[in-house]
């Protein structure tokens, strides 16, 4: 339901609130979204398929830059997405976009934006604005010295929660690429009163060395805004669920890490201290129908933490931190813990192209099981997970869920660790204010064939508040399950088919909401830099929330023209 490679804008970190930006040059040549751009073989279908929505430098390095102008025109039997009335009308989506891709001696980058205007033949009040942005970016000023990583996101979701994202959950944006052909009509099926627009940026310079042979050291500071606007949404809330008004975050850190050489052998020991400091505001927000004034909230982590990692050899390696954290959050979002945190776990390689990394600790104010895999079943088949608990509020999350993004083939954003979707069942939660517990399970798996690319994901969230505020005792939680599956009828003809199932649940106040979404695309290239495009979408929604219970049927035709 929403379009765009950017539903980051929701999602839980595995390590907790304000993470800095995990990758740098350390580090690049081992991340699975990296590694997945070398060259592979010329006859390779899968690349094809990756590369066929995204594109990048030229062969060498520098710059391409593709502007793109997508028209859509839709029939929406259903725009308020209700029970009843049912009111049906004719949208056209107008798509201007622009995608960058860079690399020179100072300079890799990755940016695609298409903002989106769609207009109602009928309903003129239902007019709307949006943004789709996905950029990662690393300037380099002294190169092995002084960097500053870029990285911004924007993107379209559903207030009241429960539709499907971007990544493996893309049902309404199939071709998973930010402006890519058939994938302009930003929140595809929304009502405009169930709508939310989200935006973070972060800007992080920071330094990395190495003294003599003792060890290598980062040290480096960032500043991240955060942003979500219900822009179709009065101050009446839905009796359950999500909240009005708009939040803003503003975030700075301060990280400092040191790693010892290679004098330990297969010992490594590394020393963090992380620090971030937030401040923010709500406007005319209200959360499982209480209202909330106008308001502001601060909020401060401080973290100290030593791993020891032994390798066993080039398969096994055990590890184990201790550490020390202080969390606070003051105004109206009351909470805080001064706390002892500690782990234990292991990481097992059995191959170059697979891992899994499985620990329990106390972290958050909680023991808890963090598990980060990635899984090369076949040269066809690759499986990612990931779980893990984390405190903090959903800018937060969605400020440390940016931090871990990376580029991939197809210019879009995939978590970086794994290679994985960075999409998760956090972007399916209704947008609340609060301070929330997130524990958070994905499992995403890929298989490509030669003109074929099958994508399943399935997970949980469960959103549990912990502070004293906005929000107290409240919980909510997620289930989702999708499938997608593109075909290649020809070189210029493709089909890409995919259903999700997803049920919101109201902890708190009882009852859920199930959401069906069904979705078919054709595409047709007609020429190099001309493409048609036909597509079907089907939602059914069953809800506890008064006249919720609905279903919607959508059918557009568009072009999208490369210039």
């Amino acid at each position: 339901m929403i379009g765009g490679t950017a539903a980051v804008l929701a999602l839980a970190a595995p390590g907790g609130a304000g993470a800095f930006p995990y990758l740098d040059p350390t580090n690049a040549e081992t991340s699975p979204a990296v590694t997945d751009l070398r060259p592979v073989e010329t006859q390779d279908l899968r690349r094809q398929l990756q590369l066929s929505e995204g594109i990048a430098p030229p062969p060498g390095g520098g710059w391409t830059i593709v502007p793109r102008l997508e028209i859509d025109e839709a029939v929406n039997d259903n725009i308020f997405q209700l029970g009843r009335p049912r009111r049906a009308d004719l949208v056209t989506y107008v798509t201007p976009s622009l995608a960058i891709a860079a690399d020179t001696s100072h300079l890799t980058l990755t940016l695609d934006w298409a903002p989106s205007m769609a207009l109602y033949l009928q309903n003129g009040s239902q007019n709307l604005l949006t943004q789709q942005l996905s950029t990662v970016g690393l300037l380099t000023l002294v190169p092995d010295r002084f960097y500053v990583d870029l990285r911004a996101a924007a993107a379209v979701q559903a207030t009241n929660g429960g539709f499907a994202g971007a990544g493996a959950l893309a049902l309404a944006n199939p071709s998973g690429g930010v402006g890519a052909a058939g994938s302009g009509a930003a929140g595809l099926g929304l009502a405009r009163n169930n709508t939310s627009q989200t935006f973070s940026a972060g800007v992080s310079p920071y330094t990395i060395g190495r003294l003599g042979g003792a060890g290598d050291y980062k040290i480096g500071a960032s500043v991240n805004v955060a942003h979500v606007d219900t822009v179709g949404r009065g101050t009446g809330p839905y009796a359950l669920g999500a909240a009005s008004g708009a939040q803003t975050l503003v975030t700075t850190e301060q990280l400092a890490r040191f790693s010892s050489g290679d004098t330990l052998d297969r010992v490594q020991d590394v020393l963090t201290i992380d620090l971030s400091q937030s401040s923010g505001s709500y406007d005319r927000t209200s959360i499982f129908g209480q209202p909330v004034p106008n308001t502001s909230t601060s909020s401060t982590r401080e973290t100290v933490s030593n791993q020891v990692t032994w390798r066993w050899d080039e398969h096994v390696a055990v590890f184990a931190s201790l550490g020390w954290e202080s969390l606070r959050y003051t105004g109206t979002n009351g909470y805080s813990l001064d706390e002892a945190t500690w782990s234990i776990g292991t990481t097992l390689s059995p191959d170059p192209d697979s891992f899994l990394t499985l620990s329990y600790g106390h972290q958050n104010g909680a023991n808890s099981l963090r598990l980060s895999g990635r899984w090369a079943v076949t040269g066809r088949t690759t499986l990612t997970a990931s779980y893990g608990s984390s405190v903090g509020t959903q800018l937060q999350n969605l400020q440390s869920r940016l931090n871990l993004a990376a580029a991939n083939a197809s210019g879009g954003l995939v978590d970086a660790q794994t290679g994985g979707s960075l999409v998760d069942g956090t972007s399916l939660l209704p947008i609340q204010p609060g301070v929330y517990r997130f524990d958070t399970f994905s499992l995403n798996g890929t298989t490509a064939w030669d003109r074929d690319l099958v994508t399943l994901a399935l997970g949980f969230t469960r959103q549990t508040n912990v502070g004293s505020g906005l929000g107290a005792n409240t919980a909510s939680e997620t289930k989702y399950l999708s499938a997608q599956w593109r075909h290649d009828l020809s070189p210029v003809t493709s089909f890409t088919a995919g259903m999700s199932y997803s049920r919101v649940g109201y902890l708190t106040a009882g009852g859920n909401t199930r959401y069906v979404v069904a979705s078919l695309l054709v595409q047709q290239r007609l020429n190099e830099t001309l493409t048609a495009f036909g597509r079907y979408l089907f939602v059914d929604q069953a809800s506890v929330i008064p006249n919720q219970t609905m279903y919607q049927n959508v059918a557009l035709v568009g072009v999208s023209k490369q210039f």
